[in-house]
């Protein structure tokens, strides 16, 4: 298996998202976070395993009925790992695209932080189940 397998499991069973949230260590009191999650049903768990183990990075648990979950998220990783999906993804592309262009914001100000959760914002009106389960928008820093 490869990072061709790994981003055409992406396109099907994965997500690529960015989480806003509040942080009290973070200069303007939020953090925009990329997150690359995983799906699949208990009994072919093996495939997460293998894709935990590629790339050394993630933590596997339950999701929700009978499906299980691997997210990744140490932002530094992640700058390692969009780019070589990238190369073989057709569905999330643009996801992954978003994705980089957030990771690669240095936040220096309010307003650049204020883009980023924009680009966040973006990125989540990309993905279906987003608009039921997603929390936070660019909305909630002032």
């Amino acid at each position: 298996l490869s990072e061709a397998y790994i981003a055409g499991f992406l396109d099907g069973d994965g997500a690529v998202s960015a989480i806003i949230e509040r942080h009290p260590e973070k200069r303007f009191g939020f953090r925009v976070r990329v997150c690359l999650n995983f799906y699949q049903h208990k009994d072919n768990i093996r495939v997460l395993h293998y894709i935990q183990k590629y790339f050394d990075e993630g933590s596997l648990g339950k999701s929700i009925r009978n499906t299980h979950k691997l997210s990744l998220k140490n932002q530094t990783t992640l700058k390692t790992i969009l780019p070589l999906l990238h190369k073989y993804v057709i569905v999330k592309k643009k996801q992954i695209e978003i994705a980089l262009n957030i990771l690669n914001k240095n936040i220096a100000t309010k307003s650049d932080l204020i883009r980023v959760a924009k680009l966040a914002d973006k990125l989540s009106s990309l993905n279906i189940r987003s608009k039921s389960i997603r929390k936070n928008s660019s909305k909630i820093i002032s």
